[in-house]
């Protein structure tokens, strides 16, 4: 098993970050020994442009080989590894848990996320497509893939350059609706439709799978609404908390602080 933590050049702070948690957890965890590696790229295509960076530079895949089949392919070829996690650095564990490579086993999957959103069942059910207001989609923040996931991942997501809405999302140019805020808000939309919400089309439906459910019965996301996220962790043992997201950390601090502190006991402090 090798472990890989990658980070971005923008930010002043990123080395020594990065740097300083692999010395934290050699520290703390020995058993690791070499196997945890900090790796550095330039965030010029996002946060799936990071994991494409540490797949491909970094060599844990392997393309094709071979006079018959594109080189360009990946699924086929080979890596030292047989399952994978993409994890956002927004993420913070409150319980110790492996149930996404568990039921990476389980379910016999190619693409296990901690949440979804849609409705699966009828998505099946519907070859055709369904209203995108109930379209079956994977977040992004942490998923695991075993080897033909990932390679399936390194095959169409990777290939992607960098985001451009009015090339990648022209119908954003009619949104004024549904997307009245300017060229940012678009950006970042467009980001979220090719890199995240489209991996699912990728995949047959019976290979992929969310654990958990990403929005309430109002449309709001779990990772900015602290009361969805504590009926999630008090009814369903909901295993993450997003601390990038102000409201829902400041709140489940406070609110909740035995919850956050069960995987941070050996801290001073919250940051």
């Amino acid at each position: 098993m090798s472990l890989r933590l990658t980070n971005d050049l923008t930010i002043g702070s990123s080395f020594s970050d990065a740097s300083q948690f692999v010395q934290e957890v050699n520290n703390a965890m020995p058993e690791f020994d070499s196997r945890l590696h900090a790796e550095f790229y330039v965030n010029d295509r996002y946060v799936a442009g990071l994991w494409c960076d540490a797949l491909i530079k970094g060599n844990a895949l392997k393309k094709v080989t071979g006079n018959n089949v594109q080189a360009d392919k990946y699924v086929g070829g080979h890596s030292q590894c047989t399952r994978f996690l993409l994890i956002n650095d927004s993420m913070m564990a409150v319980k110790k848990s492996n149930e996404l490579l568990e039921a990476l086993s389980e379910k016999n999957a190619s693409l296990i996320s901690l949440s979804y959103w849609g409705d699966k069942q009828q998505q099946q059910q519907n070859a055709s497509g369904m209203n995108s207001t109930n379209e079956y989609w994977l977040e992004s923040p942490l998923r695991a893939f075993s080897l033909e996931g990932i390679q399936i991942f390194a095959d169409e997501i990777c290939k992607l350059p960098r985001i451009v809405w009015r090339r990648d999302c022209p119908d954003f140019a009619s949104c004024i609706e549904t997307i009245p805020l300017g060229h940012n808000r678009k950006v970042k939309r467009c980001i979220v439709e090719r890199t995240e919400k489209d991996v699912v089309k990728h995949y047959s439906l019976d290979k992929v799978h969310g654990l958990y459910p990403g929005k309430d019965g109002k449309g709001k996301a779990w990772s900015n609404n602290f009361t969805f996220w504590t009926n999630l962790r008090d009814q369903m043992s909901f295993p993450v908390v997003k601390v990038n997201t102000g409201p829902l950390i400041k709140e489940a601090i406070k609110k909740k602080p035995e919850e956050i502190g069960m995987c941070t006991a050996s801290r001073t402090r919250y940051n």
